[in-house]
């Protein structure tokens, strides 16, 4: 799989357009970003404000809507470097909130204050 990763310039990340999908985070946006890939985003909710609005690591379209991917998918392949910088931040983003350690601190310290 890290071969698969490596050889793409952008993960895809779709979901379909339901209320279910607001509150997921789809395990395969922090492979792609602890290796450094920006994110094209077609979720809405919770995975868009931390890593679209928070994180920068990538852009969002809207979910099952070609054209929008369409439009962001051109707006990167015109803009390269833009390619290497929302890479840069996904993978400093993942690093500071996402990290097994980040975790288990802070679950540890959830229990602790709600004993």
């Amino acid at each position: 799989m890290p071969l698969i990763v490596a050889a793409a310039d952008v993960a895809v990340i779709p979901l379909k357009k339901l209320d279910l999908f607001k509150g997921a985070i789809p395990s395969k946006i922090f492979e792609n970003l602890a290796m450094k890939k920006p994110i094209l985003l077609g979720v809405e909710g919770e995975a868009k404000d931390l890593f679209i609005d928070e994180g920068k690591c990538g852009l969002a379209f809207i979910p099952e809507d070609a054209n929008d991917l369409k439009l962001k998918t051109i707006e990167l392949f015109a803009n390269r470097s833009k390619l290497s910088e929302l890479g840069e931040n996904g993978f400093r983003y993942v690093e500071s909130k996402f990290t097994r350690d980040k975790i288990a601190n802070e679950f540890w310290e959830f229990i602790l204050k709600n004993k």
